[in-house]
């Protein structure tokens, strides 16, 4: 594919943007690196235990419902391990979901 958005990303920016989304779901967003603003996912986390549901409520979110079945297998497959916690779960359904091609695309 060619997009020309994508002339702003190289190595740097392609590993470095998804390590800092996983550090903020887990740890919130920080501030003068002493204050740090948690995310709360009491609404999302009611969904954790239905993969499928909360699979389609991050599409609608963060890919404004224009995720591939493609991407919303590989994204059901993840989120569908039984020994993740709900917070592990919702945090790895958005960040993979931000991380998709239809997630880290504007349109």
């Amino acid at each position: 594919m060619v997009s020309p958005g994508f002339q702003i990303v190289d190595t740097f920016s392609s590993i470095s943007f998804p390590n800092l989304m996983w550090d903020y779901l887990h740890r919130g967003f920080r501030s003068s690196y002493s204050w740090w603003y948690p995310l709360d996912y009491r609404d999302t986390s009611l969904l954790a235990g239905n993969p499928a549901a909360l699979v389609d409520h991050v599409n609608l979110l963060v890919c404004a419902g224009n995720m591939t079945a493609r991407t919303r297998g590989i994204l059901l497959d993840a989120v569908s391990d039984p020994d993740l916690a709900p917070k592990e779960r919702v945090a790895l359904a958005v960040w993979t979901a931000m991380t998709c091609p239809e997630g880290a695309v504007q349109r």
